[in-house]
């Protein structure tokens, strides 16, 4: 996060808070003239707002006057495709504080069978963040909607770069005197 600021006491170095807690940022001195552009690199935190605070020892400002900084929740899904059975990693930052987690998973595309497939639970940490495994199941091939909801909160985020795919789906036999056939054996001399 990049914090730009003026009219603070000039050459001072400042302190950063975030939530109330203070954070080690670059840059965190003012220049000849009160202004400084200072950086740091938020970790984890539950889903809300945040307040960055600057303090020069003789005036404090805060994020709260000019602006609502709201972290949203992100979400990762690996691997990227699999069959029934594959296991499948979820990881969420920036979700409600030790919330419970309801995963789920549906299939997209031209009428989908499956929806909204309970698949898993876990519940987030005091920072936001949770690790889920699950056995992907038994789904038409194609594109497969993961949805990460915390339950009781209104928060969920979904993810839709899963693919099913279905071992030999599709499959073409060709012969050396090229008949094809599906479901049969051929065999030429």
């Amino acid at each position: 996060i990049v914090v730009k600021g003026d009219g603070f006491v000039a050459n001072k170095d400042l302190t950063v808070k975030v939530n109330g807690s203070e954070v080690s940022a670059n840059n965190a001195r003012t220049d000849d003239y009160g202004r400084f552009e200072l950086s740091f690199t938020l970790g984890d935190m539950p889903y809300g707002n945040i307040e960055i605070t600057v303090s020069d020892g003789k005036q404090t400002r805060s994020s709260t006057e000019i602006a609502t900084i709201t972290l949203e929740p992100v979400i990762s899904v690996s691997p990227k495709s699999g069959t029934a059975g594959t296991p499948i990693t979820v990881e969420g930052k920036a979700f409600p504080a030790k919330a419970t987690i309801q995963i789920s998973v549906s299939e997209t595309g031209d009428k989908p069978e499956i929806t909204d497939y309970p698949v898993g639970t876990t519940t987030t940490t005091d920072k936001g963040s949770f690790t889920a495994v699950f056995q992907l199941p038994k789904l038409r091939p194609g594109p497969v909607e993961v949805k990460v909801e915390a339950v009781g909160t209104g928060v969920s985020k979904t993810d839709t770069s899963l693919r099913y795919s279905e071992v030999g789906a599709g499959g073409r036999l060709t012969f050396a005197d090229g008949a094809t056939e599906i479901g049969k054996t051929k065999i030429s001399k």
